[in-house]
């Protein structure tokens, strides 16, 4: 993130670096942290350690801090989200024989045996076997080459497995010590997904090695047990939901000399983010959009916030949303594990570690209308009361969703399912002119993905924007697709070498089940600058398989965008003074004529983009 070391900071909640802990690292898990650091320092604990906690909690951003303070790095650090490889049973298991092939050799281990056959079989040395591996070569040749080597992990994978196993003892010899072995981007895959299941052998067999193994995972992940890796005799140290009071102190920390300026509002942006850091650092950052650039008062901006987070966080079209099961567990105050969805999809914050067999949690307060506007027998939340005071003396809305008095229980619960997106706030007085201020604007690297109806309209609105970008002395990469054949960001980042953004867009015949590899690979995507596009209806069901990516990703319909700022009038004149225009460049012909069909399209059709 861009750090202003007296102003404000804006980020949308991605995990701190090193560079960041100084300024903005909060101690959330005091206690926790100290276990993991004792954990990390006693070579005779060889009990795996897992990192539990939901989205957001700050797991990432935590051992990153642990990390740093003890000095101590994992010998063997597997990046399940990060790394490209095929994702395949015989994927996972090359994935963890190369990384440690990759390790023996950095403390000079000769490897040569264990590479015999693959060199065999694929006829190149270790490092093209691995280049071609990892997706490092895109042709035919490397295709069926890339086959072959998966084959070999499927095919013999019992072999295979006893070499691992001997590599690792050889690691912990020349070590000297146990090697520490990092796992982390497991939770990208589903619970209850396919790709889960094809991960697990790989993880059973790391679980058996002689090595100090650690997880970072999603809370779902140490409560369900469906896996053989899971049932180890683990230590398992779980991020809860946080006080306020760490929240507010987190709020104060990104808004510098200004916080005085913003002192009232930390208790309630504190309040609705349930106590998890990444909700309230979005909170506040679609606070000071709405306060400061659209010069909302603080009620509305604290409305426009809300309603911007609970859109992209929480809401899904394929999840299940039950108001009878949420009003039990706001009721009772406990979750009994029975399935994923609320806990993953964070509608129900866990508040404690569980006990027997229950995990203590509340729920998400931006889900809260919904129960108090439809459900007046449960008494009112303490909680709940307190924030509906505090808010009244400040002159603040206690929510940020409104919910009209005559609608039904079965309205709202079917806009909470629909996938239905907020109406967008950007006015626009030039239209591309300003969409394309806004989108390359420098206040933070974000990710949009724009809505569109016509491809038309959004590819001379992408060749606006790469435009501009020129003008303002940037260069965007324009003409991206990403199709079947892509499942990885990483083959569009050579691009960023010479590029300051990439704008790409989804292929229309990609259904959900094809770009669940983009929610797998979401950490690839951080700190990047990046314009997806899509088909509206298309993009609104991508949402539904990308509970982590989606939070940081912002959404725009770009034709409601165009008719904010133009009206029928300013339509007819631009047609006019286009029909008047004599053009001899064949470039700049072609453009125009671009242009009076978008213009003629959109005077035809205005309803569409209602």
């Amino acid at each position: 993130m861009a750090i202003m070391k007296k102003g404000m900071t804006i980020d949308l909640g991605y995990p701190l670096s090193k560079e960041e802990m100084e300024d903005f690292f909060i101690d959330l898990f005091p206690e926790l942290k100290d276990r993991c650091v004792d954990w990390l320092k006693d070579e005779n604990i060889v009990r795996p350690l897992m990192i539990a906690g939901q989205i957001g909690t700050g797991k990432t951003s935590l051992l990153n801090n642990v990390f740093l303070e003890t000095g101590i790095v994992p010998d063997l650090r597997l990046s399940f989200d990060k790394d490209d490889f095929d994702v395949s049973i015989g994927g996972f298991f090359g994935y963890v024989f190369f990384q440690t092939l990759k390790t023996l050799q950095n403390v000079k281990v000769d490897v040569r045996k264990w590479v015999d056959d693959l060199s065999k079989a694929t006829g190149v040395s270790l490092e093209e076997t691995m280049a071609v591996f990892f997706f490092k070569k895109f042709d035919a040749q490397t295709s069926l080459m890339r086959k072959i080597i998966l084959n070999l992990f499927e095919d013999r994978e019992r072999d295979y497995k006893i070499q691992l196993a001997e590599m690792f003892e050889i690691l912990s010899d020349t070590l000297g010590r146990p090697p520490l072995i990092f796992c982390e981007g497991v939770d990208k895959y589903q619970f209850s997904g396919v790709k889960i299941r094809l991960l697990s052998p790989t993880l059973s067999v790391l679980s058996k090695s002689p090595g100090k193994l650690m997880y970072e995972l999603n809370l779902v992940y140490t409560i369900i047990l469906d896996f053989e890796w899971q049932r180890q005799d683990s230590l398992i140290a779980i991020l809860t939901s946080s006080d306020e009071a760490k929240m507010r102190e987190l709020l104060q920390r990104r808004t510098g000399i200004y916080s005085n300026y913003r002192e009232s509002i930390f208790p309630i942006l504190a309040k609705l983010s349930g106590g998890n850091p990444r909700q309230a650092v979005r909170l506040q950052a679609e606070f000071e959009y709405a306060y400061e650039k659209l010069k909302k008062p603080k009620d509305e901006a604290i409305n426009y916030a809300c309603d911007r987070v609970r859109n992209d966080f929480l809401r899904s079209g394929e999840v299940a949303f039950s108001l009878e099961h949420l009003k039990t567990v706001k009721k009772d105050g406990f979750f009994v594990p029975s399935d994923e969805p609320p806990l993953y999809w964070n509608w129900i914050l866990a508040t404690a570690e569980p006990s027997i067999g229950k995990i203590p949690v509340k729920i998400n307060p931006l889900l809260l209308p919904a129960l108090e506007s439809f459900e007046g027998l449960i008494p009112e939340d303490p909680e709940v009361e307190k924030l509906k005071l505090w808010a009244q003396e400040h002159d603040t809305s206690p929510f940020g969703l409104a919910i009209p008095e005559d609608m039904k229980i079965e309205g709202f619960i079917d806009e909470m399912n629909k996938s239905g997106l907020m109406e967008p706030a950007l006015s626009l007085e030039k239209i591309f002119n300003e969409l394309a201020s806004f989108f390359l604007s420098q206040r933070f690297n974000s990710l949009y993905l724009i809505l569109y109806q016509d491809l038309e309209v959004a590819r001379l609105a992408s060749d606006y924007i790469c435009g501009k970008a020129i003008v303002l002395t940037e260069k965007w990469f324009v003409d991206g697709i990403i199709d079947k054949n892509i499942e990885s960001f990483n083959q569009f980042f050579m691009f960023l070498e010479k590029h300051d953004g990439l704008s790409l867009f989804y292929d229309e015949s990609l259904e959900p089940k094809d770009v669940e590899w983009c929610e797998t690979k979401r950490d690839q995507l951080i700190e990047k600058r990046i314009i997806f596009w899509a088909k509206k209806d298309k993009g609104l069901s991508y949402l539904n398989v990308w509970p982590h990516l989606r939070q940081f990703i912002r959404v725009f319909e770009l034709e409601k965008e165009i008719w904010r700022g133009i009206s029928l009038e300013d339509i007819e004149e631009d047609l006019k003074l286009l029909k008047e225009v004599t053009i001899q460049d064949e470039r700049k012909r072609i453009s125009k004529e671009k242009l009076e069909r978008i213009l003629l399209s959109l005077k035809k059709r205005p309803e569409r983009y209602a």
